[in-house]
């Protein structure tokens, strides 16, 4: 189970007092979201941008999960792969 890297606790959403947003932010691989832990891509209702964000490995990109390299992210708040 995953950690919110400001307070430790395994909630996610909003309610975290040490974090930049005030919602939980945990430490996590590319295979979850570091907002919500869905395994999903696209809409997330805890992210601070309204996107799942997954965390970094596997060469991965963290908002759709393609390996592909810049524009064409259509997930990505910028429009842009981000690995």
């Amino acid at each position: 189970m995953s950690h919110c890297r400001y307070c430790g606790s395994s909630s996610h959403g909003s309610g975290c007092s040490y974090s930049p947003t005030g919602k939980h932010i945990h430490i996590a691989d590319s295979s979850e979201c570091i907002y919500c832990g869905s395994s999903s891509y696209g809409s997330c209702s805890y992210s601070p941008t309204g996107k799942h964000k997954h965390g970094h490995g596997n060469d991965k990109c963290a908002y759709c999960g393609s390996t592909s390299y810049g524009s064409g992210c259509s997930y990505s708040p910028t429009g842009k792969h981000e690995h």
